[in-house]
C-alpha cells in the first residue's frame, strides 16, 4: 500500500509540473523546464531520477546541469524515482548546494468530528490551469529559496 500511495503522489506532482513546463527525458530522469518562468522551482526541475551506481551521480548531475544551462536555466530541484535509494544522492546533492526536503505522502487517521458551521459555505470547484499558473508563477525571493531544494517523498513506516 505504501508504494501505491507514494507512486500516486509522485505522479500527481509530475502532472502539476506538466501544466507549467515542457518535459524531456534525459539519461537519468525527466527534465521539466520553462523559459517563461526561469526562476520558478516547480517549472525547472529534474524528476524520477534513477542512478543505479552512485559513482555515476556526477555524470547525471553534469547531464542535467548542461541541459538546463543550454536553455539559460538552472535546475532547482531533484526528485529521485520511487525505487532510487536517496541517501547517496542526498550526500552528493548536499555538496552541490541543494537541501533535502521530505514530503509525507499519506497518514492514516480517524476522520475528525467537527461541528457544522452555518457561517461557511463550500462551493464546488474544478481544475483550472490558469488559476494554477497564477498561484505558482510568482517569482520566489532569494530569502525564500536560498539554495535550490530537492525533494524526497516518503510515507510513514
Amino acid at each position: 500500500m505504501e508504494r501505491n500511495a507514494l507512486t500516486a503522489v509522485l505522479r500527481a506532482n509530475q502532472a502539476y509540473c506538466e501544466q507549467l513546463a515542457q518535459k524531456t527525458t534525459l539519461q537519468s530522469g525527466i527534465a521539466f523546464f520553462s523559459t517563461a518562468w526561469p526562476r520558478l522551482p516547480q517549472a525547472n526541475q529534474f524528476r524520477e531520477v534513477v542512478v543505479p551506481d552512485p559513482q555515476h551521480l556526477a555524470d547525471a548531475y553534469g547531464e542535467a546541469t548542461a541541459f538546463f544551462a543550454e536553455r539559460g536555466l538552472t535546475c532547482s530541484r531533484w526528485a529521485p524515482a520511487f525505487d532510487q535509494p536517496p541517501d547517496e544522492m542526498a550526500t552528493f546533492l548536499d555538496a552541490k548546494g541543494y537541501r533535502r526536503r521530505e514530503t509525507l505522502a499519506m497518514a492514516l487517521r480517524e476522520w475528525p468530528d467537527l461541528p457544522a458551521r452555518d457561517d461557511l459555505r463550500v462551493l464546488p470547484a474544478r481544475p483550472m490551469r490558469q488559476a494554477y499558473r497564477d498561484t505558482f508563477t510568482a517569482q520566489p525571493t532569494p530569502a525564500y529559496w536560498p539554495t535550490p531544494p530537492w525533494t524526497v517523498s516518503t510515507t510513514p513506516g
